[in-house]
C-alpha cells in the first residue's frame, strides 16, 4: 500500500531542490514527461521494481529512456529505484503539484479534451476556472479520444465534467425520469 506521507516527503524535498536551483518549471515538466512515459509503458515500472534486475542495470535504463533529464531528476529517479520506492513515482509527482500549488497559490489543472485545444481555448478555460476557484490556474491538456466533445477538468481532487458524453448521459436520465413520472 502506498503512503501519501512518504510521497509528500519526497515531493517536498524535490520542490525545495527545484526552488533552490531555480529550475522548478523545468523539473516539473521533465517529471510530467517521466510520469507520462511510465503510465504509457507499465512494463517500465515493473522493471524498476523487479528484484532480480541490478540497480546498475536500472540506472542504465533510466539513462537510456530519459537522456535529456536534468541530472537532479535522473539522480532522484535512481534514488527512488534504489530505495525500492519506484512505485511511488506517479504519486510523488501528484504530491509535488500539491506542494507547489500550496506554496505558490496556484491550482494545477488537467483538462481532458477529445482534441487538441488552441492556446486561446486553453487560456479561456483557465481564466473561467480561476474566477470560480479564486486562484491562478496552470493547466495541461490531455487529449482523450474517447470523449465525444467538450472537456472534463480535474483539479484538487475534484472533477468538472462538461463533456458531451456527460451531457448526453444527463439528457438520457432526464428523458427516462420524465417517462416514469408522466
Amino acid at each position: 500500500m502506498k503512503s501519501r506521507e512518504i510521497a509528500a516527503t519526497y515531493a517536498e524535498a524535490l520542490y525545495a531542490l527545484g526552488r533552490e536551483e531555480e529550475m522548478l518549471d523545468e523539473l516539473e515538466a521533465d517529471y510530467r514527461m517521466v510520469v507520462t512515459i511510465i503510465n504509457e509503458h507499465r512494463d517500465l515500472l515493473r522493471l524498476f521494481i523487479h528484484p532480480l534486475i541490478s540497480d546498475q542495470a536500472k540506472d542504465e535504463v533510466i539513462e537510456n529512456i530519459f537522456p535529456r533529464l536534468s541530472e537532479y531528476l535522473r539522480n532522484f529517479l535512481s534514488l527512488l529505484v534504489r530505495r525500492k520506492r519506484a512505485e511511488y513515482i506517479t504519486l510523488i509527482y501528484d504530491e509535488l503539484l500539491k506542494v507547489r500549488a500550496e506554496q505558490e497559490g496556484v491550482s494545477y489543472v488537467t483538462i481532458y479534451s477529445s482534441r487538441r485545444l488552441s492556446t486561446e481555448e486553453q487560456h479561456r478555460i483557465e481564466m473561467r476556472l480561476a474566477k470560480v476557484i479564486r486562484r491562478a490556474v496552470v493547466s495541461q491538456v490531455v487529449v482523450e479520444p474517447s470523449l465525444l466533445g467538450g472537456v472534463k477538468i480535474e483539479y484538487e481532487g475534484r472533477v468538472i465534467d462538461g463533456s458531451l458524453q456527460r451531457r448526453l448521459q444527463q439528457l438520457g436520465y432526464s428523458i427516462s425520469s420524465s417517462r416514469k413520472g408522466g
